[in-house]
């Protein structure tokens, strides 16, 4: 009797090299769609934070506001008070328990958000966002409240931020907004 060699053919390995490769090409799809969810994740995190911390910045700065002083599209060297703006400048407290009047400027400038604790003192101006996002789009809007008579007795402003962090296939970008009263122009009748 005739022994049959022992081993595989062409065909079966064939078939088990087809079956490994398809193994591996979506073990490796998976590995890169989990590190591209990971980068977009660490990008969403880093627009949120920016994004969450230039807001209470400046809503901090504009409820201890007294009143607005400019909000213009450019800058303020020309006091006035259009409806929407890049620049807005408020009229408030150097220190708020001894009631100083300061006048501070707020604005978005070359991807950034640029604030001026002092208008009156050069070189003062902080920068507001980190370097790892950029502020795509910033806009004040003003908001008015008026009683019967048609006089606005209190003042708000929204503030629109559009922030985006990373670049490529990692790159996000969203719009984040908040509205805030200036405390300082209730008016007290």
């Amino acid at each position: 009797m005739k022994q049959r060699a022992r081993g595989m053919s062409i065909v079966e390995n064939v078939i088990y090299i087809s079956i490994l490769a398809l193994i591996t090409i979506s073990i490796v799809v998976g590995i890169l769609q989990i590190a591209k969810i990971f980068g977009r994740a660490r990008n969403e995190r880093k627009a949120t934070l920016a994004a969450e911390t230039a807001l209470e910045k400046i809503v901090r700065e504009v409820r201890l506001a007294r009143g607005m002083l400019c909000l213009a599209a450019v800058d303020c060297s020309t006091p006035v008070i259009d409806a929407t703006g890049a620049v807005l400048q408020l009229d408030s407290y150097q220190d708020y328990n001894a009631q100083t009047q300061k006048n501070k400027e707020i604005k978005f400038i070359s991807n950034k958000i640029v604030f001026d604790p002092d208008t009156s003192a050069a070189g003062d101006a902080q920068d507001w966002t980190s370097d790892d996002v950029v502020i795509s789009g910033g806009l004040f809007t003003k908001l008015e409240n008026t009683d019967e008579s048609n006089v606005a007795s209190s003042h708000a402003i929204r503030v629109e931020l559009q922030v985006t962090a990373g670049s490529g296939s990692y790159q996000v970008s969203h719009q984040y907004s908040a509205a805030v009263i200036l405390r300082g122009s209730y008016n007290n009748d």
